[in-house]
């Protein structure tokens, strides 16, 4: 489902609906602009998959920022899986600092504090699972998005969700007409797995 589309809107007025549209659709965070308002683009979407939901934005050069403030007012007691379709990301939380490339998976705990920038521009991919679907406390997870390299399972899950991404249509309409949320389970399944095969050494 398009939440935003800046080609639609003056200029002037493209900056605010950014920074609305990506309250709405992830946590309480600060939004700084790479680029002058008026050279801003962006499309994002946003599908509900029972519980889960994918999330995706391609926009012109911007940064989030989630402050301890930001965390303190609330949000999703969430993870996000998340890759880059193009472009590059910039991502640190909790000491851990990360740049995201095509075949790069990031799990952000959207529960703490982090930065995400894509200084050049980009489009991004997410995968948003409530921790209280993915079965994991959070300090699990934080335990294993430093090894996520090392992860047998890190290939599996990113083909599953670009995947998950390109049918999220087809996927949400499922859902709906069901009345039930089932779109989501084998996404949640992969996170779980990978984020449970912590005792592989980084490397």
């Amino acid at each position: 489902m398009l939440i935003l589309d800046t080609t639609d809107l003056p200029p002037a007025d493209r900056a605010e609906a950014f920074r609305a549209a990506m309250q709405q659709a992830s946590v309480p965070c600060r939004v700084e602009l790479r680029t002058p308002p008026a050279e801003l683009h962006a499309r994002m979407h946003l599908w509900p998959l029972g519980p889960g939901a994918v999330f995706t934005t391609d926009a012109s050069p911007f940064r989030l920022v989630r402050t301890p403030r930001h965390a303190r007012l609330g949000g999703q007691w969430a993870l996000a899986v998340s890759f880059q379709a193009r472009g590059r990301g910039e991502y640190t939380q909790l000491g851990h600092e990360q740049l995201v490339l095509g075949s790069e998976l990031m799990v952000v705990d959207l529960s703490a504090p982090y930065s995400f920038g894509c200084a050049v521009g980009g489009g991004a991919r997410s995968f948003q699972l409530p921790y209280e679907q993915l079965g994991l406390p959070p300090d699990v997870v934080r335990r294993a998005t430093p090894r996520l390299r090392a992860s047998p399972l890190r290939d599996v899950v990113l083909a599953h969700l670009r995947q998950v991404v390109a049918s999220a249509d087809e996927l949400a309409s499922r859902s709906r007409r069901r009345g039930v949320g089932d779109g989501h389970r084998p996404a949640r399944a992969c996170a779980r797995r990978l984020c449970r095969r912590r005792r592989t050494p980084a490397r």
